[in-house]
């Protein structure tokens, strides 16, 4: 079971170690939770079964989710782990991201595991829902569901003034769907094992609270702007190079194919 004592990486290990029963699970709930979305004939839908898991003991939210009536049969599937203290119950999010120090090296996957503590869904009810009376744990489905992509934004005084104050780990926002939100990061373990199968690298996040697009002034949807103009820029440049790599290696392969059929290359 995991505990606050442990390291983010062996909570993100204890979690995958969960996750096959975790997916069989889901799927053995998903007959009953499609009756009842088509009964119930509303979308987007949202549903959820909390579970503890036999053999770990640990606590899921697994979360189904509906936009339209074609995915009532095969609805979206998320899963929540829970993470008690003594203060609060924590919400937990665990994963992989896709990492590349540089465009000269290929995609791998590092482990990640995201932290997001009650006032953030405190404020999230309020801001975005306008404190919607809706059970907590669809407030989480609907988060989950809308909120998959994160847009990384390079923190300015135009972004947020004084942002500073709060460290070096607060130097990055996410921008998503729903609005900004503040979050601490950093990275553990060795990046140069990120990759390999028993690597200890791992991403961790922590969310602190979001703010809506509404609420932000034209300095600030600027500046915003700006930060995500610079960063799809330069993912798909990252992206163009890469393609550019690839077509010369397969141009100079056609050419070493070409002339090794007309005796050029032949021993």
């Amino acid at each position: 079971m995991i505990v606050t004592s442990m390291s983010p990486l062996e909570m993100c290990r204890a979690l995958n170690a969960d996750l096959p029963k975790l997916i069989i699970k889901a799927s053995s709930f998903i007959p009953k939770i499609s009756k009842q979305i088509k009964k119930e004939g509303k979308y987007p839908a949202w549903k959820w079964v909390e579970y503890t898991h036999q053999e770990s003991r640990n606590k899921y939210l697994i979360s189904f989710h509906a936009p339209t009536p074609s995915n009532a049969d095969k609805p979206l599937i998320h899963y929540i782990a829970f993470l008690d203290d003594d203060k609060e119950r924590v919400v937990i999010r665990w994963g992989s991201w896709l990492y590349q120090k540089n465009v000269s090296q290929e995609v791998l996957k590092v482990n990640s595991i995201s932290y997001y503590c009650s006032h953030f869904f405190i404020r999230y009810r309020e801001r975005v829902w306008g404190n919607l009376d809706i059970p907590y744990n669809e407030l989480l489905c609907r988060y989950f569901s809308r909120n998959q992509q994160s847009i990384p934004l390079e923190m300015n005084d135009d972004i947020k003034r004084d942002y500073q104050k709060y460290g070096d780990l607060a130097n990055i926002s996410f921008q998503q769907r729903d609005g900004l939100c503040f979050i601490r990061h950093w990275c553990e373990g060795d990046e140069l094992s990120i990759g390999q199968k028993d690597s200890d690298a791992i991403a961790v996040v922590l969310y602190y609270t979001i703010i809506t697009n509404s609420m932000l002034s034209d300095i600030q949807k600027k500046a915003i702007g700006e930060e995500g103009r610079k960063y799809i820029a330069n993912y798909y440049s990252n992206l163009i190079e890469e393609s550019s790599k690839e077509a010369i290696f397969r141009k100079l392969n056609q050419l070493h194919d070409n002339l090794t059929s007309v005796g050029v290359f032949s021993l």
